[in-house]
């Protein structure tokens, strides 16, 4: 689990701040490396989020393709800077006339052979937007997780910060763990 189990606080998280949770707190390229590259398209492993879109542009270094395509790996440039990786596909946000968006993987320079399916085309790979089936399920579109969740009879996570008093054993203050 180690390999690819991990989280990934957000770039102004401080470097100290280790909450307790599931997996290794990784740096984002590590965590870009480990959960999303590996485990997604080199493992075809399927992807699954309330709202994939908006996840992958979070992770974004930047934008090419008037906008549609989300470029997630980079490596440094000893100047300075991060070089955009061409080797790897970057995530395109393909926008739908019905205002959904889908997400799938783009092409990338120099594809392995197993990266073609039988008709030719490079693997987009498997992510499911938890919001789009919901609103199959329901016959309207539902955009509230909340809403959502209790309309499956899931217990939905609690709105806003705990208290760091009812964080878990151990665990360091966080975002989701602040004090009052």
């Amino acid at each position: 689990m180690e390999e690819v189990g991990g989280r990934f606080l957000g770039s102004a998280a401080p470097d100290a701040l280790d909450p307790h949770g599931p997996g290794p707190l990784r740096r984002l390229d590590n965590y870009l490396d480990r959960l999303i590259w590996r485990a997604i398209h080199a493992s075809r492993f399927g992807f699954v989020s309330w709202d994939p879109a908006s996840f992958f542009c979070s992770l974004a270094h930047t934008f090419k393709n008037r906008g549609t395509w989300a470029i997630l790996f980079t490596d440094p440039n000893p100047a300075g800077g991060r070089f955009v990786d061409l080797y790897r596909s970057p995530i395109v946000l393909d926008v739908q006339a019905d205002g959904r968006v889908l997400v799938h993987f783009g092409p990338r320079k120099k594809p392995d052979p197993r990266d073609y399916d039988e008709g030719g085309t490079q693997y987009r790979g498997r992510f499911c937007c938890l919001r789009d089936a919901v609103s199959a399920l329901c016959g309207e579109r539902v955009d509230d997780l909340r809403l959502a969740c209790r309309l499956f009879g899931v217990r939905p996570h609690p709105a806003g910060p705990r208290p760091w008093r009812h964080c878990p054993s151990g665990s360091s203050r966080s975002a989701s763990c602040t004090a009052r």
